[in-house]
């Protein structure tokens, strides 16, 4: 078979799992209400298109990327977030305009970030009166010189901000696995921006779940394969996954379902996992299985459920969707 068919082949391949009811699936369970899984499974088959080196990454990876850019709300479409190939790891950036629009959904306005050169005019203190700032550009002539690069933001009645130089954000720079390669070579201004942006978006009210996945973007770490697991970790220890090896998996087939891999996870963790990311407390939902589906009385952890009724653990994080949206709407009720 020649190069040419195999990348045909494989590009239907990747397309079929992107686009498979198991994906979709989870990436559902964290989508905010803007965003469908159609949506998002469309945008990253483009993705995946205009990046052909995304094909030799791990499926497991390049779901686990889908999933945080699901969970921030952000579909993958090379403007406001980057899945960009790290070996056979895929690896999420965030771009300084994907911050600015997460930043603008919770309420922080007149958002504008840029960077300063030598022969720009500028001028940035802070007064008892609040934040003076004077940034100038004679396009004229050369600008010279990037040394600093600024984001500023309007706090209530007034502007707020942050100025990072060029030496802290190659500090920042020489901390990343992809210092060397990718946009900090190709774009570094506009690396420099989402650096300044993104200290300043830990000044911003952002969702905690928004923010967690900002979190694991920013904290990436090439992974062995091996220990790569699904955002919800339904795992029973650090280095056990909820499907085996991508390999044995045929390119195209979703992934396994949790009948086929029932005797090697623990769905405690996943459940956990999606009640931190549904905002329900471990309580309330054991509260509303006793409740609502005949759970017994004197289980009361998930780790207990886990041990004595395993299959009914099972079964709700199988059902999760339609349970969420009963637990939803009693707290609406004030239940």
């Amino acid at each position: 078979m020649s190069n040419e068919i195999q990348t045909v082949s494989a590009k239907r391949d990747i397309r079929a799992f992107i686009q498979s009811d198991a994906v979709k699936q989870q990436m559902a369970m964290v989508l905010p209400k803007h965003l469908t899984p159609d949506n998002m499974a469309r945008v990253a088959c483009t993705a995946v298109l205009k990046t052909p080196k995304l094909l030799q990454c791990k499926q497991e990876s390049l779901l686990q990327a889908l999933m945080i850019c699901s969970q921030i709300g952000l579909p993958p479409d090379g403007r406001l977030i980057h899945l960009i190939p790290y070996g056979d790891v895929v690896q999420v950036i965030i771009d300084w305009k994907g911050l600015v629009v997460l930043a603008k959904r919770n309420g922080v306005a007149n958002i504008s970030a840029d960077i300063v050169c030598e022969n720009d005019e500028f001028e940035f203190m802070r007064t008892s009166e609040g934040l003076t700032f004077k940034h100038v550009v004679n396009y004229r002539k050369p600008r010279g010189e990037m040394f600093a690069a600024y984001c500023i933001w309007k706090d209530g009645d007034q502007f707020d901000g942050e100025v990072m130089t060029k030496e802290e954000i190659d500090g920042i720079r020489k901390r990343s696995k992809a210092s060397g390669s990718g946009p900090w070579v190709t774009d570094y201004n506009e690396m420099a921006k989402k650096t300044v942006v993104r200290r300043s978006s830990k000044k911003w009210p952002l969702d905690p779940e928004v923010d967690d996945a900002i979190n694991q973007a920013d904290g990436f770490v090439a992974p062995k394969p091996e220990t790569i697991k699904p955002i919800f970790g339904v795992v029973e220890s650090p280095a056990a996954v909820i499907a085996p090896e991508v390999d044995d998996i045929p390119m195209g087939e979703p992934l396994p379902t949790p009948e086929t891999v029932a005797k090697t996870i623990n769905y405690s963790n996943g459940i956990r996992g999606l009640l931190a990311i549904g905002k329900i407390t471990e309580a309330e939902f054991l509260d509303f299985m006793r409740s609502a589906h005949g759970w017994d009385d004197s289980l009361s952890t998930l780790e207990e459920v886990a041990d004595i009724a395993p299959s009914k653990l099972k079964a709700a994080y199988e059902d999760w969707t339609h349970i969420l949206d009963e637990l939803k709407k009693l707290k609406a009720k004030g239940v």
